[in-house]
């Protein structure tokens, strides 16, 4: 738990709660505050008896709570949007150095409302189904231990690229299904970076399969 202090270390410190490790009078073990050393669960215990006690209180208290968190939420959002970029740069750092905290937060997120959850991950799915193929892809990259990752811009940015036509036979996937490829099959040693991709109708990449490019180039008669 917290660091064991005194009241007036805690006030030197300039703390507003401290720890004393010992039981309060009622023998609870908590923090207490600087202020008037009171112990936290004690406070707790005997807000609530007043308010169970002055229903009409609790009502106004009640109001008054919600009416300060909605006035703390709005000037989050109007921070927000004066300092955007800055707050999703601070997110994205946070991210990163603490991938585990990240992790056990969502999941804590999720189950508070799993049934919620799974519906809104599946309406997100069925309207990124690009993003959705990205994943799975960085997933079986990371499995088979290749370096690198993708997002679906990148995708976006080789088809235009390749002028919306298969890598092979040049055949148009304007209005067909096609196959995101890695040029050096990842079970050969490529990489799953964008530097490594080609897109490719189904019929080629089936063809293709796992095959070093070269090799199946000579055998398709594109190189001798």
């Amino acid at each position: 738990m917290s660091n064991v202090l005194s009241r007036s270390e805690a006030k030197v410190l300039g703390l507003k709660k401290y720890f004393t490790g010992k039981p309060c009078k009622h023998g609870h073990v908590d923090l207490r505050r600087t202020n008037c050393g009171g112990c936290l669960t004690c406070m707790r215990e005997r807000g609530a008896r007043f308010l169970q006690a002055n229903p009409s209180k609790a009502v106004e208290y009640t109001k008054r709570s919600e009416q300060k968190r909605g006035g703390a939420a709005l000037l989050m959002r109007q921070w927000r949007a004066q300092n955007g970029d800055r707050d999703l740069k601070n997110e994205r750092a946070w991210r990163t150095r603490n991938p585990q905290k990240l992790i056990e937060k969502e999941r804590k997120r999720y189950l508070k409302n799993p049934e919620k959850n799974r519906q809104r991950t599946k309406a997100w799915c069925e309207k990124n189904p690009e993003k959705v193929r990205v994943q799975w892809r960085n997933r079986r990259a990371r499995l088979k231990h290749a370096i690198g990752a993708h997002t679906a811009d990148d995708i976006q940015a080789i088809f235009v690229l390749q002028r919306h036509r298969c890598g092979y036979c040049r055949r148009s996937l304007v209005k067909r299904s096609y196959h995101v490829d890695h040029i050096t099959p990842l079970s050969k040693g490529g990489s799953n970076l964008r530097t490594n991709l080609q897109i490719l109708c189904s019929a080629c990449n089936l063809q293709k399969h796992a095959k070093d490019p070269i090799v199946f180039a000579q055998s398709i008669g594109m190189m001798l």
